[in-house]
């Protein structure tokens, strides 16, 4: 079983370098003045990103070494980070406890005892198209009526709808 994990990771990694094209706006940029240059069409096209050196490794450690210390000096990150880390513990009991609830304790068959993770995708299905749709309506709103800035706080009432539903469905399943 656990080569085909391997299998599905490394011909996702294929397609994923074979198919996803760069988006990094230096390396369009640098390709572009290139192409430029090559074709003779603009032989001074030039970007700000040509003459920069490249980093040392000890930079590149000290970069990435330092970055999650900084990012932890953010109050709300911090605690969105607790919040999550909470709920994702939930949930990886929640998958933990299905088998042992179904097959165990009901002794149900083993695809038999499977099929209540089809419950749980179409929460998170659900769930998923609730943020996007409050994203591209609400949220969108939002920005545009402020000129274009992000409010941050505006993003609260779904994570609201979201702790009264993991709380009650979390609930509903320990009453079991």
């Amino acid at each position: 079983m656990q080569w085909l994990s391997c299998i599905m990771g490394g011909s996702c990694v294929v397609l994923v370098i074979l198919g996803l094209p760069k988006t990094l706006g230096p390396l369009l940029l640098q390709a572009r003045a290139a192409k430029l240059r090559k074709s003779g069409a603009n032989t001074a096209a030039r970007t700000a990103f040509d003459d920069r050196k490249l980093l040392g490794l000890m930079d590149i450690v000290w970069v990435y070494l330092t970055r999650p210390f900084v990012l932890a000096t953010e109050p709300i990150l911090v605690l969105i980070t607790i919040y999550r880390s909470f709920i994702y513990g939930i949930m990886y009991l929640i998958f933990v406890s299905y088998p042992i609830a179904f097959r165990e304790v009901r002794h149900w068959a083993l695809g038999v005892s499977a099929l209540p993770f089809l419950g749980l995708m179409v929460g998170i299905i659900l769930g998923a198209i609730c943020v996007v749709w409050h994203t591209k309506t609400k949220f969108m709103a939002t920005i545009q009526a402020n000129g274009g800035k992000i409010i941050l706080e505006q993003r609260l009432p779904m994570m609201i709808a979201d702790g009264c539903i993991t709380g009650s469905d979390t609930v509903s399943w320990l009453w079991e």
